[in-house]
């Protein structure tokens, strides 16, 4: 093998090396906040439910709200007058 074809063999995986330490170098920040992994860490508990029996329907239910019907309306009889109605009084023709 001639010089060449050896650097480009071994030149990915100096690079791969160089750039892992250039990483561990540099300080990132958390990706998570503080509250964020508190967060992550809360277990819920397992919380028991209990079903309730099944209901039964009562037939003579009374109701707390007394209703009493209103007698029926009976129709009265309107007379309407307007203010140009004829009357007796005064009005005469000719």
């Amino acid at each position: 093998m001639d010089k060449r074809a050896k650097i480009q063999i071994a030149l990915p995986f100096l690079l791969i090396i160089v750039s892992l330490f250039t990483v561990k170098l540099l300080v990132f920040r958390p990706a998570l906040t503080p509250e964020e992994t508190q967060m992550l860490g809360f277990v819920p508990e397992k919380i028991v439910i209990q079903e309730r029996p099944p209901f039964m329907a009562i037939r003579n239910l009374r109701s707390p709200i007394e209703i009493v019907k209103a007698p029926p309306v009976t129709p009265v009889s309107y007379s309407f007058h307007t203010p140009f109605s004829n009357s007796s009084s005064g009005a005469s023709n000719g």
